[in-house]
């Protein structure tokens, strides 16, 4: 994950992380997940959901 991501807390396995992608400057999620994408890390990046919308995405399945 680049620097200066945050830490976003799970109540699944898995971890994940928000900030900015350092290649684009999109706000960005970044999630390795046992069940998910061969446990590899993959991020999903967005030019106009803040990154609370990309958590709650990740948490509830869609951006509030």
């Amino acid at each position: 994950v680049p620097d200066g991501v945050t830490a976003v807390p799970l109540t699944v396995p898995g971890e994940a992380w928000v900030g900015v992608d350092p290649a684009s400057g999109d706000n960005a999620i970044y999630v390795r997940a046992p069940r998910r994408n061969g446990g590899r890390l993959f991020a999903i990046l967005s030019s106009t959901w803040t990154r609370d919308q990309l958590v709650d995405l990740l948490r509830s399945g869609s951006p509030n």
